[in-house]
């Protein structure tokens, strides 16, 4: 992507903020990425967001008003972030709303894929709901006219539409970061993506029945924790 803007003749600097490498870690769009980073997650709210990360503390630590506070005076000084001309936020989509609450949302793009209060309870409480309601409606009104909101899954889009009112376009990842990644298969194996869904020891199980009375059947491979682009596309 970077690439072809490029050559459109388009400067893109890049940097990111909160972020975390997830299954990313020990690879090399992991590592692009943590070379980019200007401000952890833990670094601004003080504890990790969730307990794979780390998290500890089973008392939030913050009120809506602090943090919208606490963002607002973070952006005014960051220097990349003050001259951004758009800032792109995805998850979580509790923190997209604190920071149109913040820095209002002319500059502002909204990626959604989890529910709007995933994770709301470990940074906040369900005490601050009430002072986060009307953030949401002003969110809503302001990003969802202009079409600055997405959501990666039609589930997500539901949920948005269910819980605000939004109704926001549901837009397929086009996998232009895959552009150095072509699909190149070494061997008949197939991959199996990784998944932490309740659902997922259950499908395995099923799958291999399937396969021991399949002579036929294809070797089936776990997904490690951190592969790259384009070791996944070998399979």
């Amino acid at each position: 992507l970077y690439k072809e803007a490029a050559a459109d003749g388009v400067e893109l600097d890049v940097a990111h903020f909160f972020a975390y490498l997830w299954s990313l870690t020990g690879t090399a769009e992991g590592a692009s990425l943590k070379a980019g980073l200007r401000m952890s997650w833990e670094a601004f709210w003080g504890e990790p967001l969730t307990k794979s990360q780390g998290r500890q503390v089973a008392e939030p630590l913050w009120t809506v008003a602090k943090a919208v506070q606490a963002l607002q005076s973070y952006v005014s000084r960051e220097p990349f972030l003050r001259r951004a001309q758009i800032i792109v936020c995805c998850e979580p989509l509790w923190m997209c709303v604190l920071l149109h609450a913040a820095i209002g949302g002319a500059r502002l793009v909204v990626r959604a894929s989890m529910c709007l209060l995933h994770a709301f309870s470990h940074v906040f409480g369900a005490s601050e709901l009430g002072a986060f309601w009307p953030l949401v409606r002003a969110f809503a009104a302001d990003m969802a006219p202009r079409g600055a909101v997405s959501a990666a899954a039609r589930i997500s889009a539901e949920m948005l539409a269910f819980q605000t009112g939004m109704r926001v376009p549901y837009v397929p990842a086009l996998s232009l970061h895959l552009s150095n990644a072509a699909y190149a298969p070494k061997t008949a194996d197939v991959l199996m993506f990784r998944s932490q869904l309740p659902s997922a020891p259950s499908f395995r199980r099923l799958l291999k029945l399937i396969v021991a009375d399949w002579p036929e059947a294809p070797r089936i491979v776990d997904m490690p924790q951190g592969m790259s682009f384009a070791d996944i596309s070998s399979f």
